[in-house]
């Protein structure tokens, strides 16, 4: 018993070392919804000689997503009911039925619960069939005292699954466990396999439009005539805005010519309101000052000024044709990121940010969209930090946005190339301020 638990924890902290490697190695973690909550049930499969029979039990598991590789997995098992395991003993010359949980403990049925912790290490991230390892340790609880007040059991355990995502939001998920398990001072092999669903706590969330305060706008009072009352103030109803940008449709019509059923009218990640009223720039123009980066990038990531191009920072824009579902750069696109090589190289002070985006067509997925444009983000960090020139990688920024910052209106039926594209944008700090 004693040789069994050592050996279960040695491969615990052996799990838990891998597990603290990774997640130092990994910059970004793709996924902003970590949480997921699953409900399984299954079966029980115990040892032939065990002292119990195989059984129904239930499962609800917390995971938490600590990089696009690994994540943690926290569950709580109930098994109602156990009966005992029988076999027929001939040793008084005549067959005698023998239940072995009754002649140890003198009970023909129990039950357990249980809790265990898995790491788990995900084989393809952010597809649509993720299968997983599992590596983990966890605790039984039975009714009933096997031996001398032998209520718990200690058991390492190994295993793998598959989830299938339905949604981005929803997935069904199969789970296959074997565990040592070591009551009763004997140990034997025991497994577990279970099928349930699955739900990303956030996922799927419609995002949230910002508040605005409308204030009326009001007629002064009228000067009554002497000896009569003050007129009431007249309030102006508030007009229409079919996109909630901040602008009413018969002004986006009339005056400003920017689509009332689009609230960003030129794609570059901004509302058509605030652009008129806030940032002072083109809603009908994505790069106002014509310094080569959007208003959007220049105020939301860059915190420049978007009226003024002296301050953009240099953008390439590359569209590298991948292969459907694929990271892999081929060599046809070397020689064009040989050119910011050559820039990283020659200025050791430069930094650079490397964002992959991709269309959206109906049935695409936000979740794997992500994982999938951040894979060919770091392909292209990947290739600037090994081979000739071998920059370091804590000077290059590697993000996937997925479909979410589009460049052109998406085509949902036939996608629309111009939003397949890798922007690159290098950071001179001393030159361009």
């Amino acid at each position: 018993m004693t040789t069994m638990k050592n050996t279960s924890m040695a491969l615990f902290g052996v799990a838990l070392v891998a597990l603290s490697a990774n997640t130092l190695r990994a910059e970004e973690k793709g996924d902003e919804h970590p949480w997921t909550v699953s409900l399984e049930l299954g079966k029980l499969d115990t040892e032939g000689d065990s002292y119990i029979n195989d059984a129904y039990l239930g499962t609800l598991l917390l995971d938490y997503t600590l990089s696009p590789l690994f994540s943690i997995e926290g569950s709580l098992t109930l098994v109602p009911r156990l009966t005992g395991n029988s076999f027929t003993d001939y040793s008084s010359g005549s067959p005698e039925h023998v239940n072995r949980l009754e002649a140890a403990t003198g009970a023909s049925d129990t039950w357990a619960a249980g809790a265990a912790v898995d790491i788990l290490y995900h084989v393809s991230p952010w597809k649509r069939v993720d299968p997983y390892l599992s590596l983990g340790y966890g605790v039984l609880r039975y009714g009933e005292a096997i031996g001398e007040n032998d209520y718990f059991d200690t058991t390492p355990r190994a295993g793998a699954g598959l989830i299938y995502h339905l949604s981005d939001s929803v997935a069904v998920r199969a789970d296959y466990r074997y565990f040592l398990s070591g009551a009763w001072n004997k140990s034997v092999s025991n497994s577990k396999l279970e099928v349930g669903l699955a739900w990303t706590i956030g996922a799927n969330r419609p995002m949230a439009l910002p508040k605005t305060t409308i204030i009326p706008v009001t007629e002064p009072p009228v000067t009554p005539p002497a000896g009569g009352e003050t007129t009431k103030p007249v309030v102006v109803p508030v007009l229409p805005d079919a996109d909630q940008d901040g602008l009413s449709d018969i002004d986006e019509t009339t005056k400003h010519h920017t689509d009332p059923n689009n609230p960003d009218s030129d794609w570059d990640g901004l509302k058509d309101g605030a652009e008129v009223s806030q940032h002072g720039t083109n809603p009908l123009n994505r790069d106002s000052d014509g310094g080569g980066v959007s208003d959007g990038h220049e105020i939301l990531i860059d915190k420049t000024t978007p009226t003024n191009k002296a301050d953009d920072r240099e953008m390439y824009e590359l569209h590298i044709e991948f292969a459907e579902n694929s990271a892999k750069l081929t060599a046809q696109y070397f020689e064009h990121l040989d050119v910011i090589g050559v820039i990283l190289k020659d200025s050791p002070d430069v930094k650079v940010r490397i964002e992959g985006h991709c269309d959206q067509l109906a049935s695409s997925s936000d979740r794997q969209a992500k994982g999938l444009t951040q894979k060919r983000a770091d392909a292209i960090r990947d290739y600037l930090s090994s081979g000739k020139w071998k920059i370091a990688k804590k000077r290059m920024e590697a993000v996937g946005y997925g479909f979410s910052m589009p460049k052109e209106k998406p085509d949902l039926t036939n996608g629309n190339p111009g939003n397949r594209r890798i922007e690159i944008y290098i950071n001179r700090p001393a030159s361009k301020q």
